[in-house]
């Protein structure tokens, strides 16, 4: 419990003034590669985003981490299948900040997202989260 409180006095200092368009997995659903961009997900390059999800690192540090994916669903396997290209974030903290590593609970992610292909060893997204926080979901 201390520590939501003190992720959440944490947003409230960073966020107080700023508004986020909370998006959700199904405006995701909505786009493949080479497809035309919907509407909303277009709008949504061009301002501060939140997503909801659950984080899988990227790094092996154990309880911080710069670098992870977002995906829908608690423990979706990055191995052999990993969920499909638009069901995944590749999400990279700004400045390297080193944030909470949350296994087990759904996070709010904070930031700026692009359209963007990416792949590495465990999975390909179309989706770039360039972040400014990651918090408790709590709603």
């Amino acid at each position: 419990m201390k520590k939501i409180f003190f992720f959440s006095l944490l947003a409230l200092g960073v966020y107080a003034g700023t508004s986020f368009l909370a998006l959700d997995w199904d405006i995701l659903r909505e786009y493949s590669a080479g497809k035309k961009l919907p509407e909303k997900l277009s709008a949504a390059q061009k301002q501060k985003v939140k997503m909801p999800g659950f984080m899988i690192p990227l790094e092996d540090y154990a309880e911080m981490t710069s670098e992870f994916l977002l995906v829908p669903v608690p423990m979706a396997c990055i191995h052999v299948p990993a969920p499909p290209p638009n069901q995944i974030v590749h999400v990279k903290m700004k400045k390297n900040k080193q944030v909470p590593l949350i296994f087990y609970e759904p996070v709010w992610v904070y930031g700026d997202l692009r359209i963007e292909k990416k792949k590495n060893i465990y999975a390909s997204s179309l989706f770039f989260l360039s972040g400014d926080d990651v918090e408790i979901y709590d709603e």
